[in-house]
């Protein structure tokens, strides 16, 4: 029972916990958020490889930024952010970081930045990257097609033999008779 209390007791003061931070952001004063780059396009990667990059971010209003949440389009993607004030005229970095390992071609990935802005409730950037296999791991076109002109091949010779292609036997002209 006593447990079953203090279990109880932590969940309540959590949910209290992040309940007055919510309140805490929604009266903070509004202020504006300048993100540099906010579209980015990178050179392709090899699947398995890690992206990194920054966003830098400005402060451009009057009132101290306070960034409430980053929320990413998947799980691929992990976005860090500081949980600290940025004054007015200062700058701060969102760092994120992409692991293409269950990814193959075209990816688009979407950062949602919460903050205390005047004009919209967010502020978006997008990256996309290509993400192709690694040469070990992918057949050509030469290599596919050399390979069926030896299945071709293969097949041939077979519709050709009577018998078990296996079979390492010999016949002579005066005997006619096969022998192994």
């Amino acid at each position: 029972m006593n447990k079953l209390l203090f279990f109880l007791l932590c969940l309540l003061v959590i949910s209290c916990g992040k309940y007055a931070r919510e309140k805490a952001m929604d009266s903070l004063e509004k202020t504006s958020m300048v993100i540099e780059d906010t579209l980015r396009h990178y050179y392709p990667i090899v699947r398995g490889s890690k992206l990194n990059t920054t966003f830098k971010f400005f402060n451009t209003g009057t009132k101290p930024l306070v960034i409430k949440e980053v929320i990413t389009s998947c799980g691929c993607i992990v976005a860090d952010f500081p949980e600290s004030i940025i004054l007015p005229e200062s700058f701060g970095f969102i760092n994120v970081e992409y692991d293409s390992k269950k990814n193959i071609g075209f990816v688009e990935g979407y950062i949602d930045i919460y903050a205390n802005l005047d004009s919209v409730m967010k502020q978006t950037v997008v990256f996309d990257v290509n993400v192709v296999t690694h040469a070990d791991y992918t057949r050509d076109y030469e290599e596919m097609y050399n390979l069926y002109l030896e299945e071709e091949k293969a097949n041939a010779l077979e519709k050709g033999v009577e018998g078990n292609t296996n079979q390492q036997g010999y016949f002579t002209e005066l005997g006619g008779e096969m022998k192994y």
